[in-house]
């Protein structure tokens, strides 16, 4: 037997034992066939690696997209939640989600429930689109690595959401500090009787001023306040949402198949809903730890800080305000971060359906 051009020929089958110029026709006979067929292999070869790559660039950018339609549109709800979870100790200048709605509308205009949006607009493009393609990148490599054969799919799936947040954090966490203390800042320049006591204060004139000053004070870690916490919210946060999300998902797909039709819009958006307000009200205590980190700043004068990190807040807001003191603002957020998932998850899904066929 001799490999010619990727065929095994059989010299005496080709040549009858007589003749070299019978082999010399095999030959030709069958590089065509060798041709095409390698041809045809190497073509299905690159038309993969475009789809995947076609497919990693749509996760990025459809993430993105779908992150800042969801977090521009949703901000008012957070700006209330921020100054719900900020009062420390009575009397509160807040009582409720309305009543904050209603003060904040009437003393600082509509300004005041989208301040700090800016830094929001910016950032969360790059931070949501590196959330959702580190995501599927992490799900991806998992499902086709050897621990699919140990290690259950529902694990596979929570371990790249924590991957994920842990990722954009890195993003997230200098954009959500800014963002919040102008979320809390008052209309007018700090005086000698401002304290933090019963309210964090901060005056900045925008979004730059605020990075400028918060580094000048407190250091490029003062940018970073609250990362801990927030890690501890996001890991969990986002382990929960996309399992919630994916059997949901799964679900909902096997209901519309037994009907003999695609998943509804409205469906779509339920099911981001869903996912990411029960994993919102799980988490909501590492939140209102992470609020407090972010706006306490120093207090001036003494240089310290009312609390002196993650554990230190949760022991001193138990302590001090009890139980329901760390569920501040549930259901603010979970009002919030309910919609914000709809319409993220929605997006994402149509985004890559529609632009970069990604099913």
């Amino acid at each position: 037997m001799k490999r010619l051009y990727g065929c095994c020929v059989d010299y005496q089958s080709v040549t009858g034992g007589t003749s070299v110029e019978s082999v010399s026709q095999a030959v030709a006979a069958a590089a065509p066939l060798r041709s095409s067929a390698t041809c045809a292999a190497w073509s299905a070869v690159e038309s993969t690696s475009e789809r995947q790559q076609a497919s990693t660039y749509g996760n990025f950018i459809a993430g993105g997209l779908a992150g800042l339609a969801a977090d521009v549109s949703t901000y008012p709800l957070d700006s209330v939640k921020t100054r719900l979870q900020t009062q420390v100790l009575p009397p509160f200048k807040y009582n409720g989600v309305g009543d904050t709605f209603r003060k904040i509308f009437i003393e600082e205009g509509l300004v005041g429930l989208f301040r700090g949006v800016g830094v929001v607009a910016t950032l969360t493009v790059p931070a949501t689109a590196l959330y959702f393609g580190a995501y599927e990148v992490s799900k991806d490599f998992l499902l086709n690595s050897p621990l699919n054969q140990h290690v259950s799919e529902a694990s596979m799936v929570m371990a790249s959401g924590s991957l994920a947040s842990i990722a954009e954090c890195l993003l997230l966490v200098p954009m959500d500090t800014v963002k919040v203390r102008r979320q809390v800042q008052g209309l007018r320049p700090l005086t000698s009787e401002d304290h933090l006591r019963s309210h964090p204060r901060f005056y900045y004139k925008s979004n730059w001023d605020a990075v400028r000053t918060i580094v000048a004070r407190e250091g490029v870690s003062g940018l970073y306040a609250g990362y801990t916490a927030t890690v501890m919210r996001d890991a969990p946060f986002s382990a929960l949402q996309f399992l919630f999300y994916e059997e949901l998902f799964k679900f909902a797909t096997w209901l519309a198949t037994r009907q003999n039709r695609p998943l509804r819009p409205y469906e779509k958006l339920l099911i981001g809903g869903v996912a990411g307000g029960v994993a919102g009200c799980i988490t909501h205590p590492v939140d209102v730890i992470k609020t407090r980190l972010q706006t306490q700043g120093k207090t001036q004068g003494s240089g310290t800080r009312l609390y002196l990190g993650t554990w230190d807040a949760l022991r001193r807001i138990v302590v001090e305000e009890g139980a329901a003191g760390l569920f501040k603002g549930v259901s603010v957020r979970v009002g919030k971060i309910a919609p914000q998932m709809a319409i993220q998850f929605a997006m994402y899904e149509m985004i890559r359906e529609k632009f970069f066929a990604v099913e």
